[in-house]
């Protein structure tokens, strides 16, 4: 493991979410299916990903009888108990996810209205710092995806007395699968 997946896991630890990394593509999907079976999941998204499609996590998914549930359709969401992604890229020093896609796309969906977040992240899109994350955004521009969504642990607020609440607007959990 690389001294930027390293970083990028303990900052991620700190901001509250899970990283792991794995030597293949497929040990990483089998994790996925570990973890869903341990929290006693029954209904998931997939946000539209080649990386996932290639991991054929779907199939997988379906094979281990999960229940996938359309990524657009926010209304059908509120059933969902976990949203898979991939990312944009991801920023070492503060363990952040950098998300995009077209606009309103299923993709933000998957991300933000389930109570937990997996994402799948190769590791050489995990980039050093922010300044780099930003150019790694520039870069998605470039090539079309529109808007863009930038996560750092699971959602947390501590508007009411003071009191951190995780989940209030988005994801309680995010785990994060970094593959080869």
């Amino acid at each position: 493991m690389n001294e930027q997946v390293e970083r990028f896991i303990v900052e991620l630890g700190h901001v509250g979410g899970v990283g792991q990394a794995f030597e293949s593509k497929e040990a990483a999907a089998e994790h996925l299916l570990r973890v869903l079976q341990e929290k006693q999941v029954q209904r998931i998204t997939l946000a539209p990903s080649s990386l996932l499609e290639e991991l054929a996590v779907a199939k997988q998914l379906k094979d281990a009888g999960f229940e996938l549930l359309p990524a657009d359709d926010p209304i059908a969401l509120k059933e969902v108990d976990v949203g898979v992604t991939d990312v944009v890229a991801a920023v070492a020093e503060s363990g952040t996810l950098l998300l995009g896609g077209p606009s309103k796309g299923a993709w933000q969906w998957a991300s933000l209205l389930p109570p937990i977040h997996i994402a799948f992240v190769q590791a050489g899109q995990i980039r050093s710092s922010l300044d780099d994350g930003f150019r790694a955004l520039k870069e998605a521009r470039n090539q079309g995806l529109e808007e863009f969504v930038w996560i750092t642990g699971p959602s947390r607020t501590a508007d009411i007395a003071q009191t951190l609440f995780l989940g209030m607007h988005g994801p309680k959990e995010l785990h994060v699968l970094i593959v080869p």
